[in-house]
């Protein structure tokens, strides 16, 4: 997990795989943690090219603020009880991208709220090919 300064553009659509939000593999020494991550995109022209580098059949959604609430809600804190920060990738190109930019739900929520063009990125998310999933950057 690391924290910066960068800024990304504010997700507005998500891919579903069916009826379900399509998620990366998170990997986490974490035990119990709950892990949520959604591929967020800003713009059509972006989901396109990670649709087209996918192997699965991927449809866009509007990332909605109802689904982000939710999620909020039953996230655990990370600060108090070492769970899984809920995520939102921002603008990945392909499934399997070597590095993953992401920002929290609330972020990407009150970016929605107050309607602002960019979000900040909060982590960063690497992919490891023997395991293939991702894992936070160390500090």
């Amino acid at each position: 997990m690391m924290k910066n300064t960068e800024v990304s553009n504010t997700p507005v659509y998500v891919l579903r795989s069916g009826t379900q939000p399509f998620r990366p593999l998170i990997t986490q020494d974490i035990s119990d943690a709950d892990c949520v991550c959604v591929y967020g995109f800003s713009e059509k022209s972006i989901f396109d090219q990670f649709v087209k580098n996918s192997p699965q059949a991927l449809t866009p959604y509007p990332l909605v603020k109802g689904y982000l609430s939710s999620q909020i809600e039953t996230a655990h804190s990370t600060e108090t009880d070492g769970g899984c920060p809920k995520l939102v990738i921002l603008d990945a190109t392909e499934p399997s991208q070597p590095r993953l930019s992401a920002t929290t739900m609330a972020s990407a929520l009150r970016a929605q709220e107050e309607k602002t063009k960019q979000v900040p990125v909060e982590f960063e998310l690497f992919f490891d090919s023997a395991t293939n999933s991702y894992h936070f950057k160390s500090e």
